[in-house]
Formats: structure tokens, sequence, C-alpha cells
């Protein structure tokens, strides 16, 4: 029932009159409304377009509760698929907390500000927004807003591949955080350190960071962080050849996120899906999930999912044999990734393009292109990037005749792939390794390290499988 219902049904002589009491009690209403409850998404979304007008007249008249008003609801906008109005309400409280001298208030709307100029790859924007409200939270003694700033420092940090610098901002959040014993702030940051261990390698650090995470999410219901952790956990399991378990953090994580209509962690949560499909050569189902993905990340306008997502689609297109289409897919996703700027992304496909451009025999631009995009991934430091890089170095080499270089890079694959547990990479880097010893015509060790790759393929379900197999048994009898 409307909250207008009881008063238009009253007798109203002064039309004029009526209107501004009419107006004014739906101002406050809401206004009231969102303060008391800043999380109560279901009554958002069904209130969402009254909500939402109250606060753009509340803005437009200067209405002394516009401020706490906007930062209480702006949690909901920060999950909502209308992205004018995510923009429209950060600039209104941004420009509010200017002039305000709410300091609390300010810092929260500084700190929204910056999540959605992270949000769209504008981290020069960002880190004035958060550096403002970091100050505006230390004015008003505000502990948690100074934490969660600092926690949405470090989350800007390892979008631009600083992670040194990102381990100082979620040390310093977290500290805060667990003096004040806030469950949800806590989960919040080990999720974000578990992604930077995570993209590292460092998978022991990772698990126990969002095993944590997931623990003081549950406590306290924060769906968001739950999802969040869950789509980590299945990162690190997929990398480390446990595709069962990734799949059931993946699938667990799926549901409770379609409950809740959240788009951009239902895209990544697919986008995982598919790409342990595509590791077991369910390409038809993998394609399906990523599909699915690419059209809600371009629905929210997520061009780094978009660009993620396209290297898989990529690789599955390379798989099929489809080498014009892969490269087609991956440059669309370097336009993308360079448009936003994320390295990371950058490197990934620069990797899977080289390796497009391999397998059509195009090998100098082959070449160049990994030329081009393995000093990135050394200075990111991102194991599973890099090996993508020694791979294709390595199998130029085989392919071409150069047996010491190919020896030399699947070697130090298979060492760094060996030492993190990454058993993909561990399995084909040995793969290459006993392919590379048979050209040397050295049978011995090539049957010793193909025995040893099919046996790590077989333990995890890896789509190659049955070419190492075969390949194996071919060579058994020399």
């Amino acid at each position: 029932m409307s909250i207008l219902a009881t008063t238009i049904q009253q007798p109203n002589l002064d039309w004029q009159l009526y209107y501004q009491q009419c107006h004014q009690r739906f101002l406050n209403y809401w206004l009231n409304f969102v303060i008391e409850n800043p999380r109560d998404l279901a009554a958002f979304e069904l209130d969402a377009d009254n909500i939402y007008n109250a606060l753009a007249t509340a803005y437009n008249e200067k209405h002394s509760q516009f401020l706490a008003s906007a930062v209480a609801f702006s949690y909901f906008i920060e999950y909502s698929s209308d992205i004018e109005r995510r923009h429209n309400l950060c600039n209104w409280a941004v420009e509010a907390a200017q002039t305000s001298n709410d300091h609390q208030s300010a810092a929260s709307a500084l700190l929204y500000a910056g999540r959605l100029a992270t949000f769209s790859k504008s981290y020069s924007v960002a880190l004035n927004y958060f550096e403002q409200g970091l100050q505006r939270a230390r004015q008003a003694h505000a502990s948690l807003i100074e934490a969660s700033i600092l926690n949405d420092l470090g989350a800007s940090s390892i979008n631009q591949g600083f992670y040194d610098q990102a381990y100082v901002y979620l040390e310093q959040a977290l500290e805060i955080a667990q003096r004040h014993q806030d469950n949800e702030l806590i989960a919040d940051i080990l999720v974000k350190r578990g992604a930077a261990y995570s993209n590292r390698g460092a998978y022991d650090a990772a698990i126990a960071d969002l095993q944590t995470a997931l623990t003081a999410a549950r406590l306290t219901n924060h769906i968001d962080v739950i999802g969040k952790a869950l789509a980590l956990l299945g990162t690190v399991e997929t990398n480390r050849g446990d595709y069962a378990a990734a799949k059931a953090y993946f699938s667990e994580g799926l549901t409770i996120c379609r409950q809740l209509n959240i788009p951009e962690r239902i895209s990544e949560l697919l986008n995982n899906l598919g790409v342990i499909c595509m590791r077991q050569g369910l390409d038809d189902q993998a394609e399906a999930y990523l599909n699915e993905a690419f059209e809600i990340a371009r629905s929210q306008g997520q061009q780094e999912r978009m660009g993620f997502l396209l290297v898989y689609l990529g690789s599955i297109s390379n798989y099929k044999g489809a080498y014009v289409r892969a490269a087609q897919q991956l440059n669309q996703g370097l336009d993308l990734a360079r448009q936003v700027g994320n390295q990371l992304i950058i490197s990934f496909l620069q990797g899977h393009l080289s390796e497009t451009l391999r397998h059509q025999a195009k090998y100098s631009e082959a070449l160049a292109v990994a030329n081009a995009g393995y000093p990135i991934a050394t200075t990111l430091n991102i194991p599973l990037i890099i090996c993508v890089y020694l791979n294709n170095f390595a199998e130029l080499g085989l392919v071409q005749g150069d047996y010491g270089l190919a020896l030399a890079k699947f070697q130090q694959g298979y060492e760094q792939a060996s030492a993190i547990g990454l058993k993909e990479w561990q399995g084909l880097m040995g793969y290459g390794l006993a392919r590379t010893y048979l050209a040397q015509a050295q049978p011995e060790q090539a049957l010793e390290f193909g025995e040893a790759s099919l046996a790590m393929l077989q333990a995890i379900g890896h789509r190659r499988t049955n070419e190492v197999q075969a390949w194996v048994a071919q060579l058994t009898p020399l």
C-alpha cells in the first residue's frame, strides 16, 4: 500500500496546501526510511522509483537530510543495473559533501564516489575521492569508514597491479576492522587480500584468507562477500586442479547471487564455471556459460569482465580450430582492456593472441606479440599468465627446431608451476618437455616426462588427457 494512500482519501479544500503537505510527507517518509533501513534490499527494490524520486527532489530543494539519505541508499544503488541513477546519485552526493559540515556522511559519499570511479576504471579520479574521504573520515573520527576507504584503496591498487601498496592499505584496514570486531568489513578485506594472494600464486595464503572471510561473512549474512569468497575459492581450486571442489564453490555462489540478482557477481561466477568446463573439454557448455556471462557484463558496462571473457571465448575458438574468430575475439578484448588500462588483462590477452598466431603458423607475429606482453606479465608477477608466455615461447622454439629454447622455456614453466601447485601447467609443461626430449632423440627421458604428465592431467580430468595418453602409448614400445 502506498504511503500516500491514507492522505489522498482526506477531504481537500486547499489543493496547493494539500500538495505541499503531501509532498513533504512523501519526502520525509522516504528520506527517513533509507536512513533507518540502509541495507534492506528487498524493500528498496519494491520502492526504488519512489526513493530515487524523493532523493532527486531533496537534492534539488537542498533538503537537510539529502546527504545522509543518499549515503544510506547508495548500497542499493551500487547494485542497481540503472547506471544513470548510480552516477546521478553519486554526483549529487559529492556536490553536497563539498559544503557539508557532516564529515561522516561526506566521507561515506566520497567513498561511494570513489567506488563508482573505480568501477569505471577512472583510477586517478577514484584516488582523489578516496583521499578526500579519508581526510573527512579522520576529521569525524569515523574509524570504520576510514577502514572502508583503505580497503577500497587496496582494491584499486590490486586492479592496477600495485600489489605491495595494496597489502599496506589492506593491513591498515584490517587492523581497524578487527579492533572494532566488524565481521562484515573483516570479511570484505580478507576477500580482497585473498584475491591478491591468489593472483600471485600464493594459494595457501589465499585459501586461509578466503576461508576466514567466508566464515565471517556467513556470521553477518553478507551475501555479496559470501559470493565473492566462493568465487575466489573456486578460482584457487581451479588453478590447483580440483575441478570438483571449484564447481561446488561456483555453483553455491551462483545460486545465492541469482536469488539476489547481483549481475556483476553472476557474470563472474558464470565466467568461472565456463573456464572449468573449457579445461575439461566441455566446450559447448563452456561457451553457453561464457556467452551468458558476456551478455550480462555488456549490459552492466563491465569492460574488464568482458575482456576476461573474450580471453576464454578466444581460447575455445582456438581449441575448435577457428583461429580467425579467435583472433577477432582476442583483439576485441585487447581494445576493451586498453580503454580501461588494465595491464593484467592486456597481458593475458596478448599471451593468448600469440598462441592463436602460432597455430596459424604466423611465427614472427606470434613472437612479436609475446615479446610485447611478457614484460607486463613478469612485472605483475602473475604465475598463471607467465606460464602462458613460457609455453608459447617453448612451442615456438619446438615447431621451428630450436630445441634448446624449447627445453629451457618448458623447464622454466615446469618449475614455476610445480613450485606453487599449478597442476594444469605442471602437466602441460611436462608434456612439452617430453616432446622436446623426443625431438632430441632422448626417448627414455621423453617417456618419463610423458608418463608423469599423463598422471597429472588424468588426476585433474584435463581436456588434453587423451592426447597425452595416445602420445605416451605410441612412445612406450620404443
